[in-house]
């Protein structure tokens, strides 16, 4: 049976201690650029918005498509490596921002940007797998997640300060600060010992992950999940507006509760993830979870305002355990899956199917929505169901399959 620490348990392992420190610093650079740059971008850069919204989707493709490979590279040369060298990049990146004032530069700048995060993503998941042992992953990924947020809220705080005096000066201020934050973020990894190269078979493909069927299906599943950001934060706003007598400044509230949430509990439910079998049930759980929130979230469209404010908190709730579930359950399959020298392209596979659940939410939830209504929220609501029911099977047959792609007889735990 795993042994559970504490949070103050974890925190006393110096090594935890570093891998927030650099998260809290790197988050804090990526909530200050997320709540400057499209306004700088619009009002100082003066990129029209169809070139703003084509170079977000080029750059959110290709931040899909290097999740992966560089999921491959982190294994091969060393998570720490890649993690302080594609954090450097995307702080040199982010500070390059104040330099594109033409629709090609910022293309070309938000590219890199965009790039760098998914590869510091994939790297920062494997550096975990190796500085720490199996017993404190979960629970320090709890914490990384739960630090990834007060970065976040810090970070937006001085973005508001930005905003008070929106001048190109002001503007270059908030983006350098931001870029060096990113950069510093990476650098604390610095401190962490050069890991003991794990003994692998260089003969043999580096990339495996890709031909690993059953993981690739729970990928599938893992995508399909990862909606839940949509659902919240692109569907719900827009179904408040048009469909509720709700006053729209509620939607702040909820994104309020979410945040608290998360920073209190995420790092019970990583625990969740601490074993194969625990990772499946976090999934199906989050499936769960999600249908419940789609439920809620439609009724308050054919209720008063007053029980219509009582089911989106409801449903916030609901959603916030959906998203802690998946950050639990999604980083414990795919580590759980797989050996400790591939990690990282796992971890690669999970991301990448998690920016594909991202992209494609605005164009199916919000139209199925948008043109159904309370229908359209039941029939979200299937679809999650039906991800929790295949949820189980698919795990199992993956736990099934291991000595088929890495010759391990693997055991799903408790």
């Amino acid at each position: 049976m795993t042994e559970r620490y504490t949070t103050a348990q974890l925190l006393r392992d110096p090594d935890v201690r570093r891998l927030c420190a650099s998260n809290l610093v790197r988050t804090i650079g990526t909530g200050l650029v997320l709540s400057v740059a499209t306004i700088y971008f619009v009002t100082v850069a003066d990129i029209p918005m169809v070139e703003l919204g084509a170079g977000l989707t080029l750059a959110a493709v290709l931040a899909m498509l290097a999740s992966y490979p560089t999921g491959v590279l982190a294994d091969r040369f060393g998570a720490r490596t890649a993690t302080v060298a594609a954090g450097i990049a995307q702080g040199v990146a982010t500070a390059s921002y104040i330099l594109a004032t033409t629709t090609v530069t910022f293309i070309v700048v938000a590219c890199a940007v965009a790039v760098m995060e998914a590869a510091s993503t994939s790297a920062r998941g494997a550096l975990v797998s190796q500085v720490l042992p199996k017993s404190t992953r979960a629970g320090a990924r709890g914490l990384m997640r739960a630090t990834n947020n007060v970065g976040l809220t810090v970070g937006a705080g001085l973005g508001a300060l930005v905003l008070l005096h929106p001048d190109r000066m002001t503007f270059a201020v908030g983006l350098l600060a931001a870029g060096l934050a990113q950069c510093g973020g990476a650098l604390v990894c610095l401190r962490f010992p050069r890991p003991v190269p794990v003994a692998v078979d260089h003969s043999k493909p580096a990339a495996v992950g890709h031909r690993d069927l059953p993981v690739l299906a729970l990928v599938l599943l893992n995508g399909v999940l990862a909606m839940n950001e949509g659902v919240m934060f692109v569907v719900l706003p827009v179904w408040i507006v048009s469909h509720t007598s709700i006053e729209q400044s509620f939607f702040s509230v909820l994104v309020i509760v979410n945040t608290v949430c998360v920073v209190l509990l995420q790092t019970r439910f990583a625990r969740l993830g601490d074993t194969v079998r625990g990772a499946r049930r976090a999934l199906s759980m989050c499936a769960v979870s999600l249908s419940a929130t789609c439920l809620l979230f439609g009724a308050a469209g054919s209720s008063g305002a007053r029980w219509g404010y009582v089911l989106l908190l409801a449903g916030a709730l609901t959603h916030v355990i959906a998203e802690m579930s998946l950050a639990g359950g999604a980083w414990g399959a795919a580590t759980g899956l797989s050996p400790d020298h591939v990690h990282g392209q796992y971890l690669g596979l999970f991301s990448t199917a998690s920016q594909i659940g991202r992209a494609l939410t605005p164009v199916t939830a919000l139209a199925l929505v948008s043109g159904l209504q309370g229908t359209g929220w039941i029939l979200l609501a299937v679809l999650f169901v039906a991800t929790a029911a295949a949820v189980g099977p698919v795990v199992a047959l993956a736990v099934r399959t291991r000595s088929r792609y890495f010759g391990e007889v693997l055991e799903m735990g408790r």
